[in-house]
């Protein structure tokens, strides 16, 4: 849109903008559902594509009790989902206000994960408290969502699968922190390892 093109425009015109009107015309069947291979030494891993789309109406989603989301929630659920899917693996995205404002990623366990995105979020001078966080995969233990609670996150999206699912859900509800779940089976396939 024009006010879009406003928005990104740059004085030293560093920021290319290419218009494709095609892209107009996406939708759910032109997702890419070829298989995708990783070569290693003697051989290759072979995976399925990722082509999740997010359905905030979706019944297998766990929501909290009595969390009854407006469109503004929705809207920053959906870009914390979009902007965690796309980033490397291991990742925890916070967002606020329309915005990005950390993303710790490929972190080797959730806990770094989450330091990480609430101390880049820090450093770029944005406050947490408030915030949603996302994570693409499951939280093994209830110790990544304390780290997030402690900081002032309010809501927490990640998928369910771990043995300690309970554990956070606990956790998340003894601070009245809403928690939403997508299933394992259906939700946990951002890996690009």
């Amino acid at each position: 849109t024009d006010e879009a093109r406003k928005l990104l425009h740059r004085k030293d015109e560093a920021c290319k903008m290419i218009i494709n009107p095609a892209l107009s015309d996406l939708g759910i069947d032109c997702l890419d559902k070829h298989k995708i291979f990783r070569y290693m030494r003697n051989g290759f891993l072979l995976q399925d594509n990722y082509n999740f789309i997010l359905d905030l109406k979706d019944e297998s989603i766990i929501k909290p009790d009595g969390v009854e989301l407006k469109e503004w929630d929705k809207m920053q659920l959906l870009l914390a989902f979009a902007t965690c899917a796309t980033s490397n693996s291991n990742t925890v995205t916070i967002i606020k206000d329309d915005m990005l404002i950390g993303n710790g990623v490929g972190q080797q366990d959730r806990v770094e994960c989450c330091k990480l995105a609430i101390s880049r979020a820090r450093e770029a001078g944005h406050d947490v408290k408030g915030a949603i966080a996302f994570s693409d995969s499951f939280f093994p233990f209830p110790d990544g969502p304390q780290v997030l609670i402690d900081a002032g996150i309010k809501t927490i999206f990640a998928t369910s699968g771990s043995i300690k699912d309970a554990d956070v859900i606990e956790v998340c509800k003894r601070h009245k922190v809403n928690l939403f779940l997508i299933p394992n089976k259906i939700g946990r396939v951002f890996f690009g390892h």
